[in-house]
């Protein structure tokens, strides 16, 4: 179920994924998996450490972030800049969802 036990836990969830800026697409990719505070994702562009972005999730929505990890190639690490209320609603949903694949 869980990826590690981090400060929230990671569901391994498979989905398609875009980091977006505006109406700028940066990259597109597969979800590696996700909690409330972030994501890990695969994703063949380049994209810069720190940076914001919009991390839009397939069946989940989209997600305001910042670029916080990367292994140099094509894994990558966002870290999500969500309210307490925002965070509540993406715990259901990211829990809906897994229940779903289940």
């Amino acid at each position: 179920m869980y990826a590690d036990m981090r400060s929230a836990p990671r569901y391994n969830i498979k989905a398609l994924i875009q980091v977006v800026r505006g109406r700028e697409r940066f990259a597109a990719g597969d979800l590696i998996d996700i909690s409330v505070t972030g994501a890990a994702f695969r994703a063949y562009t380049p994209l810069s450490m720190g940076q914001q972005y919009t991390l839009v999730i397939e069946g989940l929505g989209a997600f305001p972030c910042k670029m916080v990890r990367s292994n140099g190639a094509t894994e990558f690490g966002v870290q999500f800049q969500l309210s307490p209320l925002d965070q509540q609603s993406l715990s259901e949903k990211i829990e809906e969802l897994y229940n779903s694949m289940a």
